[in-house]
């Protein structure tokens, strides 16, 4: 059986052309589970979200992105200004 045709469709599904970095933001794939709902209610559905393709890991890109982009387009960022966050979580690995 020839599966190069399968290949190619999958891999084209899982690439993404983009612009920047910042286009690739938010948009995290959901990869269906369906062994986990063997033998239960056929409209039990169970996805698990494939962090791995997000540009950052696991780290809250998109809330980074929309504080920053909401404080250039209010004016509370601009360049003479100095983000600051109290998170030493994956919200301040983001904004780097």
């Amino acid at each position: 059986m020839d599966f190069s045709l399968a290949r190619k469709r999958s891999l084209e599904t899982r690439l993404k052309k983009a612009g920047s970095v910042i286009d690739l933001v938010g948009d995290t794939p959901l990869i269906r589970l369906t062994h986990v709902t063997e033998g239960l209610n056929p409209g039990v559905e169970v996805y698990a979200k494939a962090e791995w393709f997000n540009p950052g890991g696991s780290v809250k890109d998109r809330p980074a992105l929309w504080m920053i982009l909401d404080g250039i387009r209010t004016g509370k960022l601009t360049r003479d200004k100095i983000l600051m966050d109290s998170s030493s979580g994956n919200t301040a690995i983001a904004y780097a």
